[in-house]
């Protein structure tokens, strides 16, 4: 479902044929609010041409680090630069032009892919166990990165604080496996066939 800042006796119809689903138009910022506030699952908000730009930038700025999944889209009779530029600034996914039920619905569909991937990460990261990563870096070779590296790992490794993953990022010149004299189970490019698979 979608919901919708319009004329509701105006726009409900129209905008039904128009995206084939079930639609909420509502006509003030307070009651949008109040909808999505009270429906967790809602993950578009389409903003209608005649609505004040402020209307959209409020929405955007509003939910866009307290609920990132919600994706806001902006309907404009004429789309310029300045509007862009605003509309890129406050967090709104995607502007189209009034009229181009085309681009509505492609701006529909990429933005309700976008939710759906960002509630999949928000769950992943809800469910998985945090962990925190300890980078060494220097911009010099031969200072000691990877003698403090190896040694960190260690330390950590044995005080008991949970398990340990040490990734030498250096691709091209990386040299921990032979510090360690060990067989590397795992590599980069080990790395990169799972995100294909992902």
């Amino acid at each position: 479902m979608s919901i919708i800042y319009g004329d509701p006796a105006r726009d409900t119809e129209r905008f039904q044929l128009t995206l084939s689903d079930d639609v909420t138009v509502l006509d003030s910022l307070q009651s949008i609010m109040g909808h999505i506030d009270a429906h967790s699952d809602e993950d578009l908000a389409i903003i209608g041409a005649d609505a004040p730009m402020s209307v959209a930038v409020d929405l955007a700025t509003k939910y866009r680090l307290d609920r990132p999944s919600l994706g806001v889209i902006l309907i404009r009779r004429r789309v310029d630069v300045q509007t862009l530029a605003e509309a890129l600034r406050a967090g709104i996914r995607e502007v189209v032009v009034a009229d181009d039920a085309e681009a509505l619905l492609g701006a529909c569909k990429r933005s309700t892919s976008v939710s759906r991937q960002q509630r999949h990460s928000e769950q992943f990261s809800a469910e998985g166990s945090k962990g925190k990563v300890i980078m060494v870096f220097s911009a010099k070779g031969g200072c000691g990165k990877t003698t403090i590296s190896s040694n960190l790992a260690q330390a950590l490794a044995t005080s008991n604080t949970g398990r340990v993953c040490l990734v030498d990022l250096n691709l091209e010149f990386g040299d921990i496996a032979i510090a360690l004299q060990i067989e590397p189970a795992r590599t980069i490019s080990d790395a990169l066939g799972m995100a294909v698979r992902r």
